[in-house]
This record gives structure tokens, sequence and C-alpha cells, in this order.
């Protein structure tokens, strides 16, 4: 007997219930996009965003911290709305409300029900990362959204739509290029035909994006001279079996215990189980018959694609640190499978026993819903560097010194935005005749205190300033007289 499908229109429960979570992303999102100020990462976004693009250009390569899409993308958008923080950060939620929608028509493409398509569309409403980022000038929710992009028109068969949107993925993350990886390989495990053109369409798919994300690295390394690749990642500290149940909480909430964190890895590893068994050729699976002569067969090859983009990228990513000798697992950098896991999650809601669906679907849900928000309002929220910066100058104009732009950038960036009198000098420009009564630091970075004390100046004991991202302290200065 030939499998059954729901037709793809959805039902009028199924259009509403996505109307409704879809709204309610949004509303989860909108009220807060001014509640925190820029913290260094944002307003290095903005920076660049305001040059022109070949300066943009320049500094993107000179940082190497990501490719220029997510730059060039917020450069355009300013240009259409400013520079006002609402009208930036509006840039990010969007593409986080825009997910929710898209994750539902990627589900219903690898052929999942109605129920497992909602699902996976309200695990993204209120998947912890996707909150956390949907104000943050960063390129995560852009990803996310073109990853679901990505899957829906794999999927449907759109190889030039693939391609064009592992471009997207790659040019503004580097983590794209993992997921890129997936694509091909899920491409080739649910192509259909001889291994030779299953081999040309994966590669042919993902080709354009290679050669994007190539060209820029070799920019980036001709930009670079004799300073070391990705440099600026030496923060990242290799604990992969913390990180995992640190991932599990991004996709969906744990209410900030361990315990949870277990349980929702848990039924991560169940949700991938159950998928991958779903793919493989069986008796009972359409896929062992022929496909052109079952109809709806091939019901498994869609779903391959998803399932390889969940969890192949987990493992190419310690797998490149132990390469490069340089860990690279960030939880966010994650996002890109994210999408994948929402319709898995989705799929194994809605393969509950009917009679135990609705309690399954709606404690599934439940439990969702509350993490989600209570761990959006845990989330540690940025330092108000307006106002610190607000009270260094209380007493006039003053000039403070810096040893590196991770401090530097979010005080000078409210020194332009609160027009304040307030001079923050680099470390190789503090010098008496400029002025400076203090230098800012970071805790464990006080050997660059050496080469003024060299000089005779005295160094005041460190004042905690409560700041984060990144914790900094307060060191008075006192020049010797001449």
């Amino acid at each position: 007997m030939a499998p059954t499908r729901e037709p793809d229109t959805p039902p009028a429960w199924a259009r509403w219930a996505l109307v409704a979570i879809t709204v309610a992303a949004a509303a989860l999102r909108l009220p807060g996009l001014t509640a925190e100020e820029p913290w260094f990462d944002e307003a290095f976004s903005i920076v660049l965003a305001s040059q022109d693009p070949g300066e943009l250009w320049r500094r993107a390569l000179a940082d190497q911290t990501n490719p220029p899409g997510f730059y060039l993308l917020l450069w355009g958008w300013t240009r259409l709305g400013g520079f006002g923080l609402a009208w930036m950060r509006l840039l990010p939620t969007l593409c986080a409300v825009a997910t929710v929608p898209v994750v539902a028509m990627a589900a219903r493409a690898v052929r999942r029900d109605w129920t497992a398509a909602v699902a996976a569309a309200a695990f993204a409403a209120v998947s912890p990362l996707l909150l956390a980022m949907s104000s943050e000038l960063r390129a995560y929710a852009p990803v996310a959204l073109a990853m679901a992009l990505v899957l829906l028109a794999a999927a449907h068969g759109r190889r030039a739509l693939t391609a064009v949107g592992l471009v997207a993925v790659v040019m503004l993350h580097y983590f794209g290029a993992f997921a890129a990886f997936a694509v091909a390989a899920g491409l080739l495990r649910a192509s259909r035909g001889l291994m030779g053109d299953r081999l040309r369409t994966a590669v042919l798919t993902v080709l354009p994006a290679a050669i994007a994300l190539g060209a820029w690295l070799l920019a980036v390394v001709a930009a670079g001279g004799n300073r070391p690749f990705a440099a600026n990642a030496e923060w990242i500290r290799p604990r992969y079996l913390q990180d995992l149940v640190s991932f599990a909480s991004q996709v969906v909430g744990t209410f900030g215990t361990p315990l949870g964190g277990l349980a929702v890895l848990a039924l991560l590893l169940v949700a991938l189980g159950v998928a991958l068994r779903e793919t493989l050729p069986g008796p009972r699976d359409p896929l062992a018959a022929d496909p052109e002569a079952v109809p709806g067969a091939r019901l498994g090859a869609p779903l391959r694609l998803v399932v390889v983009s969940a969890y192949l990228p987990l493992l190419l990513v310690p797998f490149a640190g132990t390469l490069t000798g340089r860990p690279l697992w960030v939880a966010r950098y994650l996002i890109i499978t994210l999408p994948a896991w929402w319709i898995l999650l989705g799929s194994l809601v809605a393969r509950a026993p009917q009679r135990w669906r609705t309690a399954v679907l709606v404690g599934s849900l439940g439990w969702a819903v509350l993490t989600g928000v209570l761990a959006e309002a845990a989330r540690p929220r940025r330092t108000r560097w307006s106002a610190i910066a607000r009270a260094m100058t209380a007493g006039g104009p003053r000039a403070i010194c810096v040893n590196e732009d991770y401090v530097a950038l979010p005080l000078r960036y409210q020194a332009v935005t609160q027009q304040l009198p307030l001079t923050v000098l680099d470390l190789g420009a503090c010098r008496p005749e400029r002025g400076p009564d203090a230098i800012l630091i970071r805790p464990g970075t006080e050997r660059a205190l050496e080469g003024l004390r060299r000089e005779g100046v005295r160094i005041g004991l460190a004042r905690d300033l409560g700041t984060t991202l990144p914790e900094t302290a307060l060191h008075a200065l006192e020049w010797p007289l001449r």
C-alpha cells in the first residue's frame, strides 16, 4: 500500500497555530530591542557598517573574526533606516521571527505531518539561543534563517536556491563551512541516481559556497601578513562534554540545571535515533522499493538531509579543532544546526501514539515555552557602558588609557553617541601630555601595565567596575614629574 501524506495546504488549525506562534515569537522579541546597550561585538558591527564598503572590507579582513556577510547586510540596512539602535536591532529580530514559519515549511518539505511542523516552529520560537541572538547585532539570527531556507530549498530539490543559500551561510559565519559540508553529505545520501550522479549534484551544489569562502580566506591570509590566522580565537576553551550539555540547552531550555540539560540532551539523542531509523532502507520502507513505482516514495530521503545537518557539524567541529590544534566549539556558533534539530524534535513529538499525542505535545511544548522564557529572563544582561562613561566624565573632560580594543570600543561608542568629553587612548598613545589619569584593563591582562611601570608611572589598585563582556578594572595613573 502506498504511503499517505497530508495535503500541502495547511488545515485551519495548523494555519492559525503557525500564525499565533509567529506572532508570539515577535511579541517575545520586539519589546526588548533597546533594553540593552551594544557590547563590544555589536559596537564593532556598527563601526564597520558605518564605513564605506571599501573600508568595511578592509577592516573585516584585518579583524578575521567573521566573513563580511553580516557587516554588508547591516550596511545596507542602515542605509535604509539609519543608525538608531531599535532600527538596527530590528534586522536580527526579523530574521529570528521569520525563521519560525520557515522551519515549519522545511519540516513539511521533508514529509513531516502538520503536527510535527507546528511543533518544530514552536521549538524555534522559544529556543533560548535564538531568543538571545534575536537582538544581537551579529550574524547568528540571519545565519539561522539562511540555514532554515537552505533545508527548505534542498528538500524541494531546488539546487540553485540551495547553492545560493549556502553562499549566504558561509559568508555570514565561518561555521557555515561545516553546514555546507553536512548539506553535501546529506545530498549525497538523499539524491536519486547512480553514485557518480549524486556526487556531481552534491559537489555542484556546494561549489559556489566553497569558492566564495575560499576566496575570502585567501584574502584574509594575504592581508594578515605574518599574523597567525584566527589568533583572536584563543579565548575558546576545550570542554566538549560540558559543551554538549550547553548546546542542548540552547536548542530547548533546561531550567538552568544539569539534570535538565542531561534530559534535553537525551531527548535530542532519541529524536536523532528515531530519525536515523526512519531513514534506513528496510522491507517496510518505500526506499526499498522502486521510487518511481510508489507514489510518495523516498519519504526518508529528504529527512536524511535534516539528520545529517543536525549531527555532522557537531562531529566536524571537534575534529577540525584537533587537526588545527585549536579548540573551536562555541555553542552559539552551532546555531547553524538548530533548524535541523527543531525539525527532528517536532517529528519525535508527532510520533507519539494517538491516545498520548495531545498530552505529549502539550507537555513538551509547555516545557519548551517555560524554560525558553525563563532562560531569556535569567540571561546575564550586558553592561550599561553609557552609565560608566557618564560617571567617568561627571567631573569634566577626561582621558583614560586602555590596552585592547575589546575594552575600548564600548566606551568609544558611548562617548560618540552620548557626546561625552571622554578620550579613550590606546596603550601606545598613553602619554602624560595627553592627560590620562587612569587605565582600564581586563583582569588577567595586567602585563600590559609593566611598560608604564618602567617609565616610572605609579599604578593604583584595581577598582572593579562590575562590568561583563568584558569584565574590567580601573587603575589610577600617577605620572612622574618631568
